[in-house]
């Protein structure tokens, strides 16, 4: 016997034979909730009561790609695969409700090999691949840094180089030829997580990556333009961009204690906050000028750094407390 519901009415008990008939006809009349369409070859059930088109007119902003189907899960629901524009994975069934991102299906999209077992002193343990996070650009390097956490909520973890090529090695990279193997690949891995960085940052978005102009492309221009102002809203500070490398490194005019011509990076302005909390903004009304023109909006050095304001301690003295005080003096 099996139990159904009928829209919102009470649980029936029906026979086997009954629920058969009845799992044949809905799934022969499944329709996508978001336009009403049947499925297809060409529009695919990638997630719970939704066709492919609907799905990625929801999530429009992640930009996903699709991917294809990959295999069928434990219940026999369609995993799909999309890739969204960092190139990681993210997966759905025919009966999930959002995407999941997923390091396993990400090293498997881009054809690197994932270690089965570990060794744990002289014992071989198997691993769990649910637990796998990644360094390196998985579309670009040959090779990168996967790490495994063994267990929810565990302290250990376990790591390994893999390679396109199909080689795995597990290593210490603390020491030894795996300290080697990580240095040698450490600077890859940084140039990685700074572009996974500003490719997410809200302080430089999108539209003002692509406006400015590449580092060193400006240096023979006697009055270069100014594209982007950053500011502290608590001080005088400013930091005017002319230039970006496409990762973390500006160069532009600084307007301190000594305003000057220098460097500096999209990371230090991110992780800055002062006493109050309060961090470095990017001046959305700013308007692209001429270098000139911002040094005539400062005419002068300030002699002092603004602070944010100390709080002001006042002490109320009763009277007669006083008075008293002063008698036993």
């Amino acid at each position: 016997m099996k139990r159904v519901k009928l829209d919102y009415g009470h649980d029936v008990t029906i026979t086997d034979e009954a629920f058969a008939q009845i799992e044949a006809i809905t799934n022969a009349n499944k329709v996508c909730e978001g336009c009403g369409n049947v499925y297809s070859s060409e529009r695919p059930n990638v997630a719970l009561n939704l066709c492919i088109t609907c799905f990625q007119r929801k999530y429009t902003d992640q930009n996903y790609t699709y991917a294809g189907e990959h295999d069928t899960n434990w219940s026999g629901e369609t995993i799909h695969w999309f890739v969204d524009p960092l190139n990681v994975v993210y997966s759905t069934t025919t009966g999930s409700r959002d995407p999941q991102r997923d390091w396993y299906y990400t090293l498997l999209y881009w054809g690197f090999p994932v270690p089965r077992t570990w060794q744990d002193g002289e014992e071989t343990k198997e691993i769990n691949y649910h637990l796998w996070s990644i360094e390196g650009n998985v579309k670009t390097d040959q090779v990168i840094f996967i790490k495994n956490s063994l267990d929810y909520g565990s302290e250990r973890s376990v790591d390994f180089l893999s390679w396109k090529d199909g080689r795995t090695l597990q290593i210490d990279r603390r020491k030894g030829e795996g300290r080697r193997l990580f240095l040698a690949a450490k600077k890859q891995i940084e140039v990685w997580n700074l572009y996974v960085r500003v490719s997410s940052s809200v302080l430089l978005p999108k539209e003002m990556r692509e406006q400015l102009p590449l580092l060193y492309s400006q240096e023979h221009e006697k009055d270069p333009m100014v594209y982007v102002k950053f500011f502290h809203p608590n001080s005088h500070w400013t930091w005017y961009a002319t230039e970006f490398d496409g990762l973390d490194m500006f160069f532009g005019f600084v307007y301190g204690d000594f305003p000057e011509l220098g460097y500096f990076t999209l990371t230090e302005l991110e992780e800055f906050k002062d006493q109050l909390g309060l961090g470095i903004e990017r001046d959305e009304h700013f308007t692209p000028m001429r270098l000139s023109e911002v040094k005539g909006l400062h005419p002068e050095t300030p002699a002092v750094l603004l602070t944010p304001p100390q709080p002001i301690i006042v002490i109320f003295i009763d009277d007669e407390a006083q008075g008293e005080q002063n008698g036993r003096n």
